[in-house]
């Protein structure tokens, strides 16, 4: 029982972590592309 249950946690930890690492790297890609985005709209100052 102890041993199919580590052997689950395992497999299921391997299934997730790329995915979490996956997601995480989107999120930042999406987190720098908006402050690049800000920091040129603010640099280039509001229109008109």
């Amino acid at each position: 029982m102890i041993n199919s249950n580590l052997i689950g946690f395992n497999n299921l930890s391997n299934t997730v972590a790329p995915v979490l690492g996956l997601a995480v790297s989107a999120v930042v890609d999406v987190i720098i592309v908006v402050v690049v985005v800000i920091i040129v709209i603010s640099s280039a100052g509001p229109p008109g």
